[in-house]
């Protein structure tokens, strides 16, 4: 099982991304549940806006899974330059999910 962010990412306002994309390639032998963290960056030293988001549980029936995540620090996002996502699946049992290579995604303003 693996993911990847859809591209573009929402934003819901100027401080809030909902980061969100589909679960793919669920085989019948990977654990049956799992949860996602996401860490969204951008821009470049010393001005990065950073944040962080944890999903629920989902499972093999469900296509998609999605999160909030919120700027650090009450920084805003800014919905004309990409971010750079980087997500984590961390599986309820052995064996691991498959890689996720961090993506640069755009934005669309609320």
């Amino acid at each position: 099982m693996n993911s990847q962010f859809d591209d573009p990412l929402p934003l819901k306002d100027a401080t809030k991304i909902t980061a969100k994309g589909p679960l793919l390639n669920w085989r019948w032998w990977d654990a049956p549940r799992c949860e996602i963290s996401v860490e969204l960056t951008q821009g470049t030293p010393p001005n990065v806006v950073r944040g962080t988001g944890k999903t629920g549980s989902y499972g093999r029936k469900d296509p998609t899974w999605d999160c909030d995540v919120e700027a650090d620090n009450g920084a805003v996002w800014d919905a004309t330059e990409k971010v750079h996502c980087v997500g984590t699946i961390k599986m309820s049992r052995l064996p691991p999910a498959g890689k996720w290579a961090p993506q640069d995604v755009s934005l669309t303003p609320p």
